[in-house]
């Protein structure tokens, strides 16, 4: 069986917002199975014992499910010595209509992670920043608009930092969304030097 200090849960799905039961069970098994992405015969045992794991890294874009099972099981939960959050809130968008809670409940959850865990258990993220066009549009959409707004919560529950990234463009991306009708742009790396740079200015004010 695997043994690692740091479970990082997930950069592949967002298993805080959908599967908090299954991780609930899993970690009462004391073990979870590993499927190689690339290999699907090649499953890893890992072991998910307080005694082996001494931290949890939670990536999700929206901790509710999170946040209700923690409280139901915290008993579980404080066996480990550490939480930590990889927590993205962008501007809400019409790229992401699964994403079923407000902007306000999102800052909501940020500010209850930050007042449980502290400051500096909580990384916030804007990401990715993508630029598109719907279909027989020449209009450039972007996921931007609520930036300054976001960036003035966050900062007011005592987090100074935020962690950017661009939108990848792999083919199944732009598959995904060629047939959603929406055409992703992948801005050229001076311009997005110039989009960080007034996106930086935003933060500092």
């Amino acid at each position: 069986m695997k043994k690692s200090e740091i479970i990082s849960c997930s950069r592949r799905t967002d298993i805080p917002s959908f599967r908090m039961k299954w991780v609930v069970n899993k970690i009462k098994d004391g073990y979870v199975d590993v499927v190689n992405p690339f290999n699907k015969n090649q499953i890893t045992r890992v072991s998910l014992s307080h005694e082996d794991v001494k931290c949890w890294v939670w990536w999700s874009k929206n901790f509710a499910e999170w946040i209700k099972y923690y409280t139901q099981y915290k008993e579980i939960f404080s066996n480990f010595k550490g939480h930590s959050f990889q927590f993205t809130i962008n501007s809400p968008s019409e790229l992401e209509p699964n994403l079923n809670a407000s902007l306000q409940e999102r800052i909501g959850q940020l500010n209850w992670l930050v007042k449980e865990f502290g400051t500096l258990a909580v990384n916030y993220r804007f990401d990715p920043i993508i630029f598109y066009r719907k279909n027989n549009s020449i209009e450039i959409r972007s996921n931007l608009d609520k930036f300054e707004f976001i960036i003035s919560e966050v900062s007011k529950i005592g987090i100074d930092e935020v962690i950017f990234s661009f939108a990848t463009m792999y083919s199944k991306v732009k598959r995904r969304m060629h047939a959603r009708g929406y055409h992703p742009i992948d801005p050229p790396l001076k311009k997005k030097k110039q989009i960080i740079d007034k996106l930086l200015n935003i933060c500092d004010k």
